[in-house]
């Protein structure tokens, strides 16, 4: 909910993006007991029983509004914090409030980006994530190659200079992943 409440600015801010935002405030800060399974998307990242057992909390308990918009793809939803969401903002800080700089941070990396862009951020993290997992230091070269051919066909749509850049970007930016969580791929 407080996530939804701070993303209300970002015309883009759907439920890609919150599925995104959830899965790097668990892998990066390292949060335990979120009880995810994030799988290789087309799309990124993405646990569907972790996202419709959100919404539908959220829902359900009277904190957020959802509605359904057709984009070129694929259905948007769109969260509306009802003023119950408001009202109760003392929930978040109360659970969550060591960590609310740490999820600032990361929710500015998504203030200005689109659903594309936080597929890309995501998936970079995840793929390089997955090799640490598996014991590996990966390189640039490895975690490209992790993306462009052991993900989903579409990640070959997007450019490998656009991927590069992501690497190069979320090491910039100390988004660098630790190998906490469980893989993305599916088990064997």
């Amino acid at each position: 909910m407080e996530i939804i409440k701070r993303m209300q600015d970002n015309q883009h801010f759907g439920r890609i993006m919150l599925v995104k935002i959830l899965f790097l405030i668990e892998y990066h800060l390292r949060v335990k007991g979120f009880n995810s399974n994030y799988k290789r998307w087309d799309h990124g990242p993405f646990d569907n029983q972790l996202i419709n057992s959100v919404e539908y909390n959220l829902k359900k308990d009277g904190w957020i509004n959802i509605e359904s918009e057709e984009s070129k793809n694929y259905d948007q939803k769109v969260y509306t914090p009802t003023q119950m969401a408001y009202e109760k903002s003392h929930y978040f800080k109360n659970s969550w409030g060591e960590l609310d700089d740490e999820i600032e941070q990361i929710l500015s990396i998504f203030n200005d980006a689109n659903s594309t862009q936080a597929e890309i951020i995501a998936t970079v993290y995840a793929a390089y994530n997955d090799l640490l997992i598996e014991g590996k230091e990966p390189s640039e070269d490895e975690v490209l190659d992790e993306i462009l051919n052991n993900w989903h066909p579409n990640k070959k749509k997007i450019s490998e200079e656009r991927w590069r850049s992501a690497y190069r970007w979320i090491k910039e930016k100390g988004l660098v992943p630790t190998g906490f969580g469980k893989s993305t791929k599916e088990a064997a």
